[in-house]
């Protein structure tokens, strides 16, 4: 046998026995032989990229009413399945839903909500449950390891849900907080709270704030874009075009700045006129 072929049967044997793991480790070894022998089919047909099979032989186990430890760990694995493999957000969260009106078990309803959480902020962009979820979230005492981020997406889910108040209040907190994880952030999310609400000049505020703590990125390119913007909706012409020539060589597309550049010079010689 050649070398590569026994490559490839080796990665092959090992991608099973991995697979055979991580059913130990979700699964544990608290059903019964045929539950086990339904549950490896499914993880078979997950090995082998057949999602639809792998999520119907799962839900076949939950018709035959199996132990609520069982029924909670395949409510999760559909959940990440339809989620993640099928990106059928409706069908991930029944699942995730399933899994807190099954079990009294924090651990368990922490995990649904921290999945229902991100499942409607990023996929579904339903921002008002996504408030909910994240209202529960950074409600639990003790507070969880992850509160900070919880914060500041309860922050962004307010801003997209079009709730400005809530999410000036809840950015102004965290810029108060030099520990926060998401302190520098929220100076830019401030900003976008400004801009949303049209208060170009508070908004331009913020961002330069932002600016003075971040470090050079992507962020800090897409604030100096939004800062022109700004003074271009404030009709403050100068002003836009010094903002946008500074990023005309490290914007992602150029033709936009440059288009915005053409723009504000026209419009400023047909003012002179």
């Amino acid at each position: 046998m050649k070398l590569k072929e026994m490559t490839i049967k080796t990665k092959h044997h090992f991608h099973k026995w991995l697979i055979l793991v991580c059913i130990i480790s979700l699964f544990g070894c608290d059903f019964s032989p045929v539950i086990q022998s339904e549950i490896l089919i499914a993880q078979q047909y997950l090995a082998d990229q057949k999602y639809e099979k792998a999520v119907a032989t799962y839900e076949n186990i939950i018709k035959t009413n199996p132990s609520q430890l069982i029924k909670i760990k395949i409510y999760y694995q559909l959940g990440e399945l339809y989620s993640i493999y099928l990106l059928n957000g409706i069908k991930a969260r029944e699942n995730y839903e399933n899994i807190k009106e099954n079990t009294e078990d924090l651990v368990w309803k922490i995990k649904a909500e921290e999945k229902l959480a991100e499942l409607n902020f990023s996929l579904l962009k339903d921002y008002k449950s996504a408030k909910k979820n994240y209202e529960k979230l950074v409600s639990f005492e003790p507070k969880l390891s992850n509160q900070d981020f919880y914060e500041n997406r309860l922050g962004l889910s307010n801003l997209n849900d079009g709730d400005i108040k809530k999410s000036l209040e809840i950015f102004t907190k965290i810029s108060t907080q030099t520990t926060h994880k998401y302190y520098t952030e929220s100076f830019f999310n401030l900003g976008l709270t400004m801009f949303q609400d049209r208060k170009w000049e508070e908004a331009i505020k913020y961002w330069l704030e932002f600016l003075k703590r971040a470090s050079k990125s992507s962020k800090t390119i897409e604030t100096k874009f939004l800062i022109g913007n700004a003074y271009e909706s404030m009709e403050k012409l100068k002003e836009a075009y010094e903002f946008y020539y500074t990023i005309l060589n490290e914007y992602p597309n150029p033709a936009v700045i440059k288009s915005r550049l053409n723009n504000i010079y026209s419009r400023r010689i047909a003012r002179k006129r």
